[in-house]
This record gives structure tokens, C-alpha cells and sequence, in this order.
């Protein structure tokens, strides 16, 4: 068991946190309420694990030959509903795999780190324009 295993767990497991922090300011700037906000923000994280879920199994129906538009149209949601599983490096803290190359790492990490800043300057923008 590595160190840098653990730490590599250990800030991808953080962004994930911080993209659902992110997303429960911008749900409680739009709305009042601390049960709604609680709700959506459960839908909004069933709906990002789910989804991975969902895209593979609509593609081995479009390798049968139907349903690019709903290849489409799941890649689509990707852009709302970020891939929380390019982040979950749990698994690598307990086998002996070696870690993946940096390219790898950075990319996930610096997409996150860009929903995040949109998602805050939405809310930022929300709040604004919100009477408090």
C-alpha cells in the first residue's frame, strides 16, 4: 500500500466533494428551502453516477446499429452531469497496478476544477440578482 495510492483516493474523492458543494450553492441560490436543495442535489448525484451506467449500456445497443441520438444525446448530458467514476481512485489503493500517467490524472482533475469555477460563477450571478 502506497502513499501516493492513498493520496491519489484521497483528492479524487476531494474534488468529487467539492463538485457537489459546488452544485448544492448554485441549487440553494436558486431556490429556498433546505429539503428541496437536499433533494435535488441527491437526484443530482444519482443522476452523475448513473449516467456512466446508462452511456455503456446504450453503446452496446448502438453497436447492434440503433440509437446514435441517444449516444448523442447521453454525451450531451455529460456536460451537466459530470463522470464522478474519472475521479474514483479508490480501487487503486488496494492492488498493486502502477499509477496511470499524468496525462490521465491532470485531465479529469482540471475538467472538474472548471465545472467547479462555472458552477460557482452561475450562482455568483444567481445570487446577484436575487432579493436576500
Amino acid at each position: 500500500l502506497s502513499l501516493a495510492y492513498y493520496l491519489l483516493a484521497f483528492f479524487g474523492l476531494y474534488w468529487i466533494e467539492l463538485t457537489i458543494l459546488a452544485i448544492i450553492l448554485f441549487i440553494s441560490s436558486a431556490m429556498r428551502g433546505s429539503f428541496p436543495v437536499l433533494l435535488l442535489t441527491l437526484c443530482y448525484y444519482f443522476i452523475c453516477s448513473g449516467l456512466p451506467v446508462v452511456r455503456q449500456a446504450a453503446s452496446q445497443n448502438i453497436i447492434s446499429g440503433s440509437g446514435t441520438l441517444l449516444d448523442n444525446l447521453l454525451k450531451g448530458l455529460t456536460v451537466l452531469f459530470p463522470d464522478f467514476s474519472t475521479l474514483d481512485f479508490k480501487s487503486l489503493a488496494v492492488t498493486a497496478d502502477i499509477i496511470p500517467p499524468w496525462p490521465h490524472l491532470v485531465l479529469p482533475f482540471a475538467l472538474l476544477s472548471l465545472y467547479i469555477i462555472i458552477t460557482l460563477w452561475a450562482a455568483c450571478l444567481i445570487y446577484k440578482h436575487r432579493d436576500l
